[in-house]
């Protein structure tokens, strides 16, 4: 054991032996070679040296068309070279140059068989890509054999501070800092590439688009002749593109698939696209069919799938796009395109059927369409070799706003690089209205009619003009020129149309022209209530159609002026519609100066004769007169007075200056005396008010006070079913929280110590009280209280007096108001309650009673002084009737019969009564007004001589005359004063 193990360690020393001497012969000869090429370097770079090594470079070129320059070319360190500038040309074109260039080898791999490589250079650029001839067919080549040469693997490593393509190779140039890595590794039989490309610093101006980071992976096969493409990966931070693939070179056949995964298409594509972009394509060829494949596409749009695909193919020069399917939103796409490339020829067809614009709306927001849509596009191609599609549409509305509406046209491609077309017809329809264009566009030849016929605008959803109706008569349009200096003259009618088809419609008639780098217009009205209506304005720009230029700026002057005479009726029904009537005579002369950003219109505006009256809320007033002086940043209010029927007058005045567009410098004031503002069946209002509007922290501020001088709230006489709701309309809330409104801050005053009544449902009192309104307009917040000074509460023949009535506002409207009221009345052994609370809209209306009983004891008192148990059977009637009301669920006359009530609505009779039945006293007796002022009654018993008649006459609302006379003979008269306290 011992010698077996001293001999395994004899042989160990002997192989390290081996080894040692081994690597000093390796590094011994090395070192040889180094000096002995050191040696070499220095004399190339002597001058023998370097035009021997012009000569070689020379001698290499000779048989190509290309020729090389080098300056200051030497070697450096063991094994490196150097060039200060390199020229690659083509005959007397320069293709590519680059500055800088080092290249070195690693002398420490090539024992193993390794070459190392780093090249580097601060510049390169190609100017343009050198011209080849096509090559004629070689016979195949594979199988290869190559020689030994002696490397196995090959490592290149390449550094580019500045690589540059040239604006004649991509459109706007190419700049960026590249970095390559390539690895070739050879075998018996074939070599394997791994490479990578990184790009940084992109200068370009699709830079999104191209790829930062590229990875390859590939072999080819020297038995076969089968180059491989097993990965290519390029990246960018909105993408991801994979493909591989496979390519006999002698057969010239071959396979391939990708993938191009969109991780962000609305930065790549479009902002409506919120969802990854998956794409897969494939593409092979074979002799008999050409080049076939298919391309998909698909995503999620409103969490909705939606795809599109494709299959293609190349043969004999034709391009077939055939099985187009595609779906999104409830949208289809179908139809096939051929491209005949020699013959310059197109044919296909597209269709596109829209089951719902809904869907579509939810991804891209409002669209000017519902309903269904069709559209169809033919593609053809004349004798002529020209393109012309045909496209017909059409969209079937769903809303009654707008009207179906359809295109036609058809348009002939005369150059698809430089946009030439030849329109031959294009015309949309709306209803009886169309607007159509013809002609020819091409860079140096426009001349385009456009035409215009009984165009209702309102009616066009894209203009969503529906608010304001216009029209065009008569309009038409000359494009002229060329695309650099288009020239346009057109002559256009606006009218304003209204329901009154007895009155012409005012209009106003334009010319627009452009021309000699200005746009011009000039406007004259015409029509019922334009009396003189003139203006003009223009503007220098350049505008171009190719390259496509609008050179509008914020600097942009203005110079104009208009001045006229109308009648606000017929605009105003136009504008305003039915709910508002408005006249008056306006007169206007203003210039305009400024920028077409920020215009300056200087002037004044005078209204005279003006009427207004709002049908909603009966607000009518006459005598409106106004003087307005307006300038550069402010419009100053001189006066602004109005009257109301019964002479009472408002007037305003102040001062809105323009610091800020958008929020206005505001410094207003509105006096009103004995001002008629609310006029209607159940509220009727004479206010006086003092009020400021002005602006305040970003907002405005309206404050001051409101103090009536009468106001009369009307309830309904009587409640026939139940206690009725009081409808309160609550505003929308989007409405409500608009910003403006939001804007405004109130702090208003409402102040009354009296002559606020209210009258209805047998209540007739009078408050009194103060308000504090503060919040925004959009949410007043109003707190206070509103207090009953005196007042009487009446029903089923009893007076009840007051004995509290409270209107309590506690913060927004709804819920506030809130109600508290009692009123009371002696009914016979009791007193009996009536008691009216909670919120306005939502009434509570409850009995109670000293002593205390039940509710329908305390009624049965009420009507008929008596208790429950013993009143009549018709009695008893009302009282189920009355409770009925009271418990909210009214008179219906399938649930309770009541023949006193049927009797009087079948008679007209306002009041009918039966008293006594079953005794010997039982009497009818039947009232009926005649006027407002006065009531006659008639009664009549079972007894002879026992009828009677009596009238009642309201001489004023204190003071009554009273007759009645019976058939006994009896009569009497009597003058009666009431006072209420």
């Amino acid at each position: 054991m011992i010698k077996g193990i001293k001999l395994f360690k004899s042989l160990n020393m002997t192989l390290l032996r081996w080894i040692a001497g081994l690597t000093s012969f390796g590094l011994a000869l090395c070192l040889i070679l180094a000096i002995g090429t050191q040696g070499f370097a220095i004399w190339l770079n002597t001058s023998n040296g370097s035009q021997w090594i012009s000569k070689q470079i020379e001698l290499a070129l000779r048989d190509t068309p290309y020729q090389v320059k080098i300056k200051t070319f030497k070697f450096s360190g063991l094994i490196g070279l150097k060039a200060q500038e390199f020229a690659l040309f083509q005959g007397s074109h320069e293709i590519l140059t680059a500055d800088n260039i080092s290249l070195s080898i690693n002398i420490f791999p090539l024992v193993m068989r390794h070459a190392n490589i780093d090249i580097s250079a601060d510049m390169v650029s190609i100017s343009e890509i050198p011209d080849t001839e096509p090559s004629s067919k070689t016979k195949n080549i594979f199988p290869l054999i190559l020689s030994d040469l002696y490397f196995n693997k090959a490592h290149i490593d390449i550094n580019i501070d500045q690589f540059s393509l040239s604006d004649a190779i991509i459109a706007g140039g190419f700049t960026t800092q590249a970095h390559l890595k390539q690895t070739f590794t050879l075998q018996k039989n074939s070599v394997k590439l791994i490479g990578l490309i990184n790009l940084d610093n992109i200068i370009f101006q699709k830079a999104d688009l191209v790829p930062k980071t590229t990875t390859f992976e590939g072999s080819l096969d020297f038995n076969t002749g089968q180059a491989l493409l097993s990965k290519l990966t390029a990246e960018q931070d909105s993408y991801t593109f994979d493909a591989k693939g496979s390519y006999f070179i002698d057969q010239g056949q071959f396979e391939s698939s990708a993938q191009w995964m969109i991780h962000n298409p609305a930065f790549l594509l479009h902002p409506t696209f919120q969802n990854p972009f998956d794409i897969k394509a494939t593409l092979k060829n074979n002799t008999q069919e050409g080049l076939l494949g298919t391309l998909e596409a698909e995503t999620l749009l409103n969490h909705t799938p939606a795809s599109l695909e494709t299959s293609l193919q190349w043969h004999d020069n034709i391009l077939s796009l055939s099985k187009i399917k595609g779906h999104a939103l409830e949208t289809l796409l179908s139809g096939h395109i051929n491209i005949h490339k020699e013959q310059k020829q197109i044919d296909g067809t597209i269709n596109i059927d829209v089951q719902t614009f809904n869907s579509l709306k939810a991804v891209v927001g409002d669209l000017p369409f519902s309903g269904e849509g069709h559209a169809e596009i033919a593609l053809t191609t004349e004798n002529s070799n020209i393109p012309t599609f045909s496209i017909k549409a059409h969209v079937s509305e769903e809303s009654s706003e707008f009207i179906p509406y359809s295109l036609l046209g058809k348009i002939r491609i005369l150059d698809f690089k430089n946009f030439a077309v030849d329109v031959q017809t294009l015309e949309a329809k709306f209803e009886d209205g169309t607007i159509s264009a013809q002609g020819t566009l091409t860079p140096e030849i426009l001349d385009i009619k456009i035409l215009a016929k009984t165009l209702d605008l309102s009616k066009i959803p894209a203009l969503n003009l529906s608010a304001v109706p216009i029209s065009i008569p008569k309009g038409e349009g000359h494009l002229t020129g060329s695309m650099a200096t288009p020239i346009l003259n057109s002559d256009i009618t606006w009218a304003f149309f209204h329901d009154k088809a007895s009155r012409t419609s005012p209009s106003i008639s334009t010319q627009i022209s452009y021309e000699n780098e200005k746009i011009k217009l000039h406007l004259k009205g015409k029509g019922e209530g334009v009396q003189t209506l003139t203006g003009n304005l223009s503007f220098p720009t350049k505008i171009t159609l190719k390259p496509f230029t609008l050179d509008i700026s914020d600097k942009t002057p203005l110079q104009g002026a208009v001045e006229g005479q109308i009648n606000l009726m017929p605009f105003a029904e136009t504008i305003l519609g039915q709910q508002y009537d408005i006249k008056g005579d306006l007169g206007t002369h203003a210039k305009i100066t400024g920028t077409l950003y920020s215009p300056i219109i200087e002037g004044t505006a005078s209204l005279k004769k003006g009427y207004f009256y709002d049908t909603k809320s009966n607000l009518n007033l006459f005598n409106i007169e106004g003087d307005i002086i307006f300038d550069q940043n402010s419009i100053h209010i001189k006066s602004l007075t109005a009257e109301d029927e019964d002479h009472g007058n408002m007037a305003a005045k102040g001062l809105i200056a323009f610091k800020e567009t958008q929020t206005p410098d505001i410094n207003m004031s509105l006096d009103l005396k004995s001002m008629q503002l609310f006029q209607g069946r159940y509220i009727n209002a004479d206010l006086d008010a003092h009020l400021n509007f002005m602006s305040a922290d970003k907002g405005y501020l309206i404050s001051g006070n409101i103090t009536p001088e009468s106001i009369l709230i009307s309830l309904p006489n009587r409640f026939d079913k139940a206690v009725p709701k009081l409808n309160i309309v609550e505003d929308d809330k989007a409405n409500t929280s608009h910003d403006l409104m939001q804007k405004i801050l109130l702090d208003v005053q409402f102040l009354s110590d009296n002559q606020i009544f209210v009258r209805g449902w047998g209540l007739d009192t009078e408050l009194q009280g103060n308000l504090d309104i503060t919040g925004s307009a959009a949410q007043p917040d109003i707190r206070g209280n509103l207090s009953s000074l005196r007042g009487r509460y009446e029903e089923f023949g009893k007076k009840f007096e007051i004995e509290h009535a409270h209107l309590r506002f506690q913060g927004a409207v709804p819920p506030s108001p809130y109600l508290d009221i009692e009123a009371q009345t002696q009914a016979g052994d009791i007193i009996a309650k009536m008691i009216i609370t909670g919120q306005i809209q939502n009434p509570k209306l409850t009995l109670s009673s000293i002593p205390f009983l039940p509710q329908d004891e305390i009624l049965s008192f009420i009507l008929f002084d008596r208790a429950a148990q013993k009143i009549t059977p018709f009695q008893a009637i009302q009282l189920a009737q009355a409770l009925r009301r009271f418990s909210g669920h009214g008179t219906d006359s399938n649930l309770l019969f009541d023949p006193l009530g049927t009797i009087r609505s079948i008679t007209g009779l306002d009041d009918l009564t039966v008293k006594g039945i079953g005794t010997d006293s039982t009497s009818i007796g039947a009232g009926k007004y005649i006027t407002d002022k006065v009531y006659v009654e008639i009664e009549q018993g079972n007894t002879t001589n026992s009828g009677a008649a009596n009238v009642e006459i309201e001489v004023t609302p204190s003071i009554s005359i009273e007759s009645k006379a019976g058939q006994n003979g009896s009569a009497g008269a009597g003058v009666f004063w009431e006072w209420e306290y």
